[in-house]
């Protein structure tokens, strides 16, 4: 029964430790980080980085055909700017399975 509370005691501060170490690192960078993002990147698992989104004002009904055209006058670039966010290479993934000879066609 001891060893039980021992271990568990031991599980507790290692969490708190973890969640104290990420949350540093976090606020060094700028970025808001919650227990289940500290446990993902304890896995190596890779973390979203945030942009912060622009402060945008609702758009008039009147003015939707414009707004609409003015953003989607560059449609690639939303998904370009998405893109170049990401990491090369993912450490838990790999691409092996999609390069198989069966899964070619």
């Amino acid at each position: 029964m001891i060893v039980l509370i021992l271990v568990v005691l031991i599980l507790l501060v290692s969490l708190c430790l973890l969640q104290k170490y990420t949350k540093q690192v976090a606020e060094a960078q700028g970025v808001e980080i919650s227990l289940r993002n500290s446990l993902r990147s304890l896995r190596g698992s890779h973390l979203p980085v945030s942009s912060s989104p622009p402060d945008m004002a609702p758009i008039p009904a009147n003015q939707l055909p414009a707004a609409y055209l003015e953003r989607h006058r560059d449609s690639d670039y939303g998904f370009q700017h998405e893109f170049e966010l990401l990491p090369d290479s993912f450490p838990d993934r790999t691409t092996r399975a999609s390069e198989a000879r069966e899964n070619m066609y």
